[in-house]
């Protein structure tokens, strides 16, 4: 590994165990780590290892933008939990004759109906909940290994008569060798300020998350893994669960007393592994699989089978489309369908010039 990348490492990292606190109901704004592409449901909810023509993937890792997304155009949405529903557009610019690529890209949601009732329980009327973020993000390639970049992000959010807005930013590092296929990317994401908030007596709080991946290209198999590392910003990432019992995790193990998750489980918790099965000489049909050890931990049941934490998807092309489908696993009760298309307005100009 290069010294500098070590080096900032080192730095981000020697602060990580005096931060003690828990991830549920702190912050605002949570739908912004939702995943926000098919791909990334399939691959465990985190991807900030790879440089491709993917233009979601600069949503939480700018520095994986780059040429090759320079017209790329995508739509997801996804049929989450409990009929909730989001979903992400966005499309990437390559500026002529310069090293920057750009991207700008709306992610939203949206919670469905709600009954207003008053203190007697009585229905009086019906409201919704939605939000939504609007990105702008820029990134360049440094030299042939390292690339930068940044991303802009305008909030929204309204629960009936209350609104809240944000203004936040996500910056992000990331080494790539090519030669030997394998990447590290370190990320800091939906860090900023609330400047606008429900109530006068709410506390803002953002859902900023430190997330450091690594992935590898496999040489003789058409497979590439990454593991990657989130919300390093805190250490106790567990859901404080009094009814919790032993259950079956692949990593640590559930808490059954009042101490807790063992050092291994808290640790364990951070990690989300995955892989994806890059088929054809374009690799146009792929096969994705990922394992989150926090969604199982908190979401698994006692003594029964489920599929949370894992998830799994396909993706394939069609002429200038391609298509992706993400399955992700959360509880026994629901689980998330994500569903993609996304092309390149570039290959219709090329068709066009041919005719």
């Amino acid at each position: 590994m290069d010294n500098r990348l070590l080096h900032i490492l080192i730095l981000i990292l020697l602060p990580l165990p005096a931060l003690l606190a828990q991830i549920g109901g702190k912050h605002h704004y949570e739908f912004l780590n939702i995943p926000n592409s098919a791909r990334i449901t399939a691959l465990g909810g985190y991807l900030n290892t790879v440089k491709d023509d993917d233009v979601t993937l600069a949503l939480t890792n700018p520095a994986a933008l780059n040429p090759e997304m320079g017209g790329a155009l995508a739509f997801h949405h996804n049929f989450f939990i409990s009929d909730i529903q989001n979903g992400y557009f966005g499309y990437g610019h390559q500026l002529k004759e310069s090293d920057y690529t750009l991207h700008a890209a709306i992610k939203y949601i949206t919670y469905g109906d709600f009954q207003e009732t008053n203190d007697m329980g009585d229905i009086t009327g019906e409201f919704d909940a939605n939000e939504i973020a609007i990105v702008v993000g820029a990134g360049r390639s440094l030299n042939e290994n390292y690339s930068v970049g940044v991303n802009l992000k305008h909030i929204s959010s309204r629960f009936e008569a209350f609104t809240s807005s944000a203004i936040a930013g996500d910056v992000s590092a990331m080494y790539y060798n090519p030669d030997k296929e394998w990447a590290i990317t370190i990320s800091l994401t939906n860090f900023g300020w609330v400047y606008e908030d429900y109530t006068d007596n709410t506390e803002a709080s953002m859902p900023t998350q430190l997330q450091i991946g690594f992935s590898k290209r496999l040489e003789h198999l058409p497979f590439r893994y990454s593991i990657i590392a989130h919300h390093l910003e805190e250490w106790n990432i567990a859901y404080d669960d009094p009814a919790a019992q032993d259950g079956t995790i692949l990593f640590g193990e559930d808490p059954s007393s009042d101490e807790g998750p063992s050092f291994i489980d808290q640790l364990a918790r951070h990690f989300v592994f995955n892989g994806e099965f890059l088929f054809g000489e374009e690799e146009n049909f792929r096969i994705r699989l990922g394992y989150n050890n926090l969604r199982r931990a908190d979401l698994n049941l006692v003594n029964q089978f489920t599929l949370s934490g894992f998830t799994f998807g396909v993706g394939f092309k069609v002429n200038r489309f391609k298509v992706d489908y993400g399955f992700g696993g959360y509880h026994f009760a629901s689980n998330a369908h994500h569903f993609s298309i996304s092309t390149n307005i570039k290959s219709f100009r090329s068709k066009l010039d041919e005719i």
